[in-house]
């Protein structure tokens, strides 16, 4: 059933009749850049840049994601695994590219929270006067 998702997300929205670069992408978000994913089996030259990234994207989300079977991994563990499997599993270029972002992205998150509690702070004090 599992293996089974990736076709049958795709052929929700293949009656949809423009959305084919999509229909691709949602297909084959479960393949890997060696030929071992599924539904079938294609390599690295067979998948668009789109497709890469959403391999990367969805690996990620799926790693950190706490599931009944298993615990979700940190950050630093799940942009670990992505770069020992660069290469096979996933596209080197998009892996690298990935970090790069979560970098940046994790300290735009930070300044943010840290002005998000700061304005908080202020509306509480506000508030008691």
């Amino acid at each position: 059933l599992i293996r089974k998702h990736p076709s049958v997300g795709a052929n929700i929205i293949k009656p949809l009749g423009f959305m084919e670069r999509e229909y691709f992408i949602i297909r084959h978000h479960h393949e890997r850049m060696d030929g071992k994913g599924y539904p079938d089996g294609l390599v690295s030259d067979d998948l668009d840049i789109l497709t890469k990234i959403l391999i990367v994207v969805d690996s990620y989300d799926a790693m950190t994601s706490k599931r009944n079977y298993r615990r979700n991994m940190s950050m630093e563990e799940a942009v670990e695994e992505l770069g020992n499997c660069a290469g096979t599993q996933f596209d080197s270029r998009c892996v690298e590219a990935f970090r790069e972002a979560l970098i940046g992205f994790d300290a735009i998150g930070d300044a943010f929270s840290q002005e998000y509690l700061d304005n908080f702070a202020i509306e509480q004090e506000k508030e008691k006067k």
